[in-house]
């Protein structure tokens, strides 16, 4: 990821065009503009070029039930191998857009990354670990939370930062 410090120039992918009620890009919007970053929703099909690579900080794939074509997924491992940040919301049944997509960019990036199992029920509070623990703009937990799928990986770079009663259930990556 880059500095957290900005102003940064964040791309949230649109979350919103399958299920009117999945707001997570307004929720996103609304976090970003109030730390001071630049941010707007963008439809996904901008994933199928690398035009915007160079007026973007950070990706952020908003939905995780929505279905992402592998074209889609080398764009995001691109975008990762160009130093830039990429968060890919996943979702608790390992086959959703989302997974799919984070594991494959994981094991492209030479992971070990599997997801485990589903967490179920209201999973409140979720602890915050690793690099985003104690960052000014991050919080030291998570007050709500539904349902989660657990995964592991061992690779060098790699690090769990969202931890529901010692299953692993968000990841960041920074290249070693």
């Amino acid at each position: 990821l880059p500095p957290l410090d900005g102003p940064l120039k964040v791309v949230v992918i649109d979350s919103k065009s399958e299920n009117p009620q999945q707001d997570m890009d307004e929720n996103w919007v609304a976090m970003i503009d109030a730390l001071g970053h630049a941010s707007t929703i963008s439809d996904p099909s901008i994933l199928s070029s690398e035009e915007f690579f160079d007026g973007t900080d950070v990706l952020i794939v908003s939905s995780g039930i929505k279905s992402i074509p592998p074209q889609d997924i080398a764009t995001l491992l691109a975008f990762v191998e160009s130093g830039k940040g990429l968060y890919i919301q996943s979702e608790y049944l390992a086959n959703y857009g989302g997974n799919i997509a984070f594991a494959s960019v994981a094991q492209s990036l030479g992971a070990d990354f599997t997801w485990t199992g589903k967490v179920t029920g209201q999973l409140k509070p979720v602890a915050v670990n690793g690099c985003l623990s104690g960052h000014d703009g991050c919080a030291g937990e998570l007050p709500y939370f539904w349902y989660a799928q657990s995964g592991q990986s061992t690779a060098e770079g790699f690090e769990p930062f969202l931890d529901k009663d010692g299953k692993d259930i968000g990841f960041s990556y920074c290249p070693p």
